[in-house]
């Protein structure tokens, strides 16, 4: 097209793709925009601006009008601009289909189409109104604008244009994601008529978009009760009462084991749920990485989503946390913990998910001993709404029985195990929960 208007030979603007593909299918240069009659663009009369163009209007109303909006908008922009329709098609992809030709288009004097509009609002001045109207663009909104004029500008190569992206991702990453929290009257916000209903995942145990994180000791078996509780709710199967529940889709991201260990450490427990008749299709997938992932990195960020975009998880099991980041090594891990916790949230607003995450505890005074917390900063001591640390019963030593505690205050009260035992049917059993009567 920019050869086109460089040698000053006619571009033909037409009303939808449908009709500018006819034309190029003839060997014509012909352009439309998005969105049909009336969406018309500062940024289409740019590229064109100082062009021969030929507008094919609709034979219709809204088509002329339309088409006296794109030529007064063109003629401002010094493109020298005629308008013509079909004898008798509606447009041109019908007129061509039934034997007719470019040459038989008939002009439309301006006079004649002005006078049609005479005494109605312009297409300017409809859109306006249309503006004032509508609510203010959203940040998310405004940046999008921006990459979808970066994509249509004929000027920017491609290096350029994803450069260019990457900057105003950038620049808008705050603005986009970041929740500007709400201001409201006590009074009010009480009476709202909005349901404060649980919206459980695991009934009892767990609603959409809340945290957990799990700390232990190498070898308790973290790692298995996230696979139980990805398997079971994938089941439909509570992961610890082991009662019939609403399936939901469940993502497991492993970043530690090798495939033929969660294989053979896996089947038992998809046997399992099976077994107890409530669900046969497991809605629930499993990414492998187990040489980890770096979340402060935009290429392993992008790979992370693409997999959640694909299989839709309503629960996102992952761990263990420390493999997630790699430490820049100038950063303190303050600062680095923050920026993973902050995208760990945007993926759960994006896709309105809860998250629950597999992390270590730090090393204590011996390799046996072990403070409920989770390792390195703080922050994810502070972050769930949910801390699970998993310890040795010290009265049944030996005997594999494990204390839930808690290394921080519950935002909430739920049916939490007290204690586990490892299991004879699944990885591990519940032997008594929390009272919260």
């Amino acid at each position: 097209m920019l050869r086109q208007k460089e040698d000053g030979q006619p571009i033909f603007v037409v009303e939808g793709e449908k009709d500018c593909d006819t034309l190029i299918n003839l060997g014509a240069c012909a352009t439309t925009m998005p969105g049909g009659a009336g969406k018309w663009l500062d940024l289409h009369t740019e590229t064109l601006a100082g062009a021969t163009v030929d507008i094919i209007a609709d034979n219709d109303e809204p088509g002329r009008k339309h088409a006296l909006h794109v030529y007064e908008e063109l003629k401002k922009a010094g493109c020298d601009v005629e308008i013509f329709q079909c004898p008798e098609s509606k447009d041109i992809t019908d007129h061509i289909e039934a034997g007719g030709s470019t040459t038989e288009l008939i002009k439309i004097e301006l006079g004649t189409l002005k006078s049609e509009f005479a005494g109605e609002p312009t297409q300017e001045e409809l859109q306006e109104n249309e503006e004032d109207d509508l609510p203010p663009p959203t940040p998310e909104e405004l940046a999008i604008e921006e990459i979808r004029q970066l994509l249509d500008d004929p000027n920017k190569t491609p290096l350029q244009i994803l450069n260019r992206t990457q900057l105003l991702t950038q620049i808008q990453d705050d603005l986009v994601l970041r929740d500007e929290g709400r201001l409201v009257v006590w009074e009010e916000f009480l009476a709202e008529a909005v349901s404060d209903e649980y919206d459980w995942l695991i009934p009892g145990l767990l609603e959409r978009k809340e945290r957990v994180i799990v700390v232990a000791a190498e070898g308790v078996g973290k790692t298995m009760l996230a696979r139980q509780v990805a398997i079971c709710a994938g089941l439909g199967v509570n992961p610890f009462t082991f009662q019939q529940m609403p399936p939901i889709r469940t993502l497991t991201v492993d970043l530690e084991n090798p495939e033929r260990i969660i294989r053979r450490t896996s089947r038992s427990i998809v046997g399992a749920a099976k077994s107890m008749g409530f669900e046969r299709h497991m809605t629930a997938h499993l990414f492998i990485k187990s040489d980890g992932l770096d979340l402060l990195n935009a290429y392993d960020r992008l790979l992370l989503e693409q997999h959640i975009e694909e299989s839709q998880p309503e629960l996102l099991v992952m761990g263990p946390l420390y493999k997630a980041f790699l430490d820049p090594g100038n950063r303190t891990s303050e600062a680095v913990a923050i920026e993973v916790a902050r995208y760990l949230d945007t993926l759960r607003n994006v896709y309105g998910m809860a998250l629950w995450l597999e992390h270590h505890a730090p090393l204590g005074t011996s390799m046996t001993s072990r403070e409920l917390r989770p390792f390195g900063s703080a922050v994810w001591s502070r972050w769930p709404e949910f801390g699970l640390a998993l310890q040795p019963d010290p009265t049944h030593m030996g005997e594999y029985v494990y204390e839930v505690n808690h290394f921080r205050g519950a935002r909430d009260q739920r049916y939490w195990p007290l204690k586990m035992k490892r299991g004879t049917k699944f990885p591990f059993e519940v032997t008594e929960f929390m009272d919260v009567t």
